[in-house]
């Protein structure tokens, strides 16, 4: 058994802005504000629902590609998958065959694309209703009203995914007070849902995709950088990885090694028990069971993630906890 870190609050501490740190992310909000605003001008003498919904479907395909894309590319996906890659080496970029890598796009390009495009629907409850569907009796009736409640569910877990982590993002860099026996976590994951609901609520799904062009500019800048300042950095041959236990105010430290943590490798991480990340040691069955849970969700079409979605909250929601490997990595 590796030794116990009893570290808790004293590592990982928040990292405070700088004042240029400051100025780069107001002008970036405000910049993406002013997409919006650009947005809902475009849009103002658009009042049919599908212009709302749609974007009049006039919108090219390039452009709802990258808004597609970009749009699963999130903050509690990218700490996530920090975490994964940190804690059990490049082997942990499998575990995101689940979503993170966004394996359903090959189905899109393939043939769902183009269906959902040309099906005269505009939203997934009209999708859900159309007769070639499920059909019109009791059969179709029972399966469409079980996947309302699996979309409320979904929904209701979605939201606390993004949540907890845009909250824990934010709040590592800025110091958002707690207010009515709630959390700055909370505070802080509120305020950039309102954000993104006002700009997406007075244009619609144009202002969506615009402002989903707009931020890829930035996303696949970053990548690039971060990309590589990566190739630079050379990993001494045995060093050190943190990893939580359920015990929030303390950490396992395990010993690793380069060869080890760099193989792309489906063999058990044997990670302790009283560790949350001990889920995954069954590596090569939870891989398969993902992949095959994504493969059959992408060729459902519209709506098909849902119970994968489901699977993926439980599993990646549980080490997003208070003291969590994020911030002593």
């Amino acid at each position: 058994m590796p030794p116990a870190y009893g570290g808790g609050d004293d590592i990982g501490l928040a990292t405070n802005f700088s004042a240029l740190d400051t100025v780069i992310c107001a002008t970036y909000l405000v910049s993406v504000l002013v997409v919006g605003g650009v947005a809902t001008y475009v849009c103002r003498k658009k009042t049919s629902l599908d212009d709302y919904y749609l974007g009049g479907r006039t919108l090219p395909w390039w452009m709802l590609a990258i808004a597609d894309v970009s749009s699963y590319i999130d903050i509690a996906g990218t700490m996530i998958n920090t975490g994964l890659i940190y804690a059990l080496g490049v082997r942990g970029m499998f575990i995101e065959v689940r979503g993170g890598l966004c394996l359903f796009l090959a189905f899109q390009l393939a043939f769902t694309g183009k269906l959902a495009r040309r099906c005269p629907v505009r939203t997934k409850g009209e999708w859900y209703t159309i007769k070639f569907r499920f059909g019109a009796k009791l059969g179709g009736r029972v399966a469409r009203t079980a996947i309302a409640i699996v979309s409320l569910v979904g929904g209701i877990f979605g939201v606390a995914y993004f949540s907890i982590g845009g909250g824990k993002f934010v709040t590592e860099f800025i110091a958002v007070p707690a207010y009515g026996g709630l959390p700055s976590d909370f505070w802080a994951s509120g305020g950039l849902m309102a954000i993104a609901l006002g700009y997406t609520i007075v244009a619609g799904f144009t202002s969506m995709v615009l402002t989903d062009v707009y931020q890829s500019l930035f996303i696949y800048a970053s990548f690039t950088v971060i990309a590589v300042w990566g190739m630079q950095v050379t990993l001494p041959s045995t060093f050190h990885v943190f990893i939580p236990t359920f015990n929030a105010s303390s950490f396992l430290n395990i010993s690793t090694t380069h060869d080890a943590w760099a193989a792309a490798s489906l063999s058990s991480p044997n990670i302790p028990a009283d560790s949350p990340y001990a889920m995954y040691n069954s590596f090569g069955g939870i891989v398969l069971l993902y992949l095959t849970l994504q493969c059959l969700r992408s060729a459902s079409g519209p709506g098909g993630m849902l119970p994968l979605h489901l699977v993926q909250a439980f599993t990646t929601i549980l080490p997003l906890h208070k003291n969590n490997i994020f911030r002593q990595a």
